[in-house]
């Protein structure tokens, strides 16, 4: 699979999408609003910052995706944890 990448903006994530898009990279906008970058190596990560610096878009994070059953298993594990510190 192609190397993925997190973001998370404060505000609008309009200029950016469009800016990461026109540099070739598919974007996904989360039901969050966070987006994933497909097709960004780990070494152009920092073209993301660049990206966002270009546009004015503030970001909180960038981080590598986790594939999405590693996902599912820790958001699984974290609310079994929380149930069973619940009870």
């Amino acid at each position: 699979s192609e190397p993925t990448v997190h973001v998370v903006t404060y505000g609008s994530s309009d200029e950016l999408v469009t800016r990461l898009r026109e540099a070739g990279h598919d974007v996904t906008i989360q039901t969050d609003g966070s987006l994933q970058v497909t097709g960004i190596d780990s070494d152009e990560v920092s073209k993301v910052w660049e990206y966002a610096s270009q546009t004015q878009t503030s970001l909180s994070q960038v981080a590598p995706a986790v594939n999405s059953l590693d996902k599912i298993f820790f958001e699984a594990a974290a609310n079994a944890e929380a149930q069973h510190a619940g009870s």
